[in-house]
């Protein structure tokens, strides 16, 4: 049971950065249309969501302690979400033909 008096409040702050990292990475499947930001999007969402799930993940097993457990499955679910977003693009870019130049970079860079 968590301890909710003023005095012996603590955060969750494993929980915190699940929800926000859940959150930059769905904000960054919206910037995968922006050309400028096309490429950095493509390498950060991949990232930003895993490291959601994974600190989610923590979280929730913190949150027997410290509370927060909402917060650290809302973070999970957006990271997730995000991560499956992120791949349905890529794929129907991929089909489309849409992510040609993006690709272009990324084959360039590897050799």
């Amino acid at each position: 049971m968590t301890n909710s008096s003023p005095e012996n409040q603590q955060t969750n702050t494993l929980a915190v950065a699940s929800a926000v990292l859940g959150g930059l990475s769905l904000l960054g499947v919206g910037c995968c249309c922006v050309p400028i930001l096309n490429l950095v999007a493509w390498i950060a969402v991949p990232l930003l969501a895993i490291a959601a799930i994974v600190t989610g993940f923590m979280g929730r097993q913190a949150a027997a302690e410290l509370g927060g457990e909402g917060l650290a499955t809302a973070g999970m679910a957006l990271g997730v979400g995000a991560l499956l977003l992120g791949v349905a693009m890529a794929a129907i870019a991929l089909i489309a033909g849409f992510g040609t130049s993006a690709l272009s970079v990324i084959a360039s860079l590897m050799g």
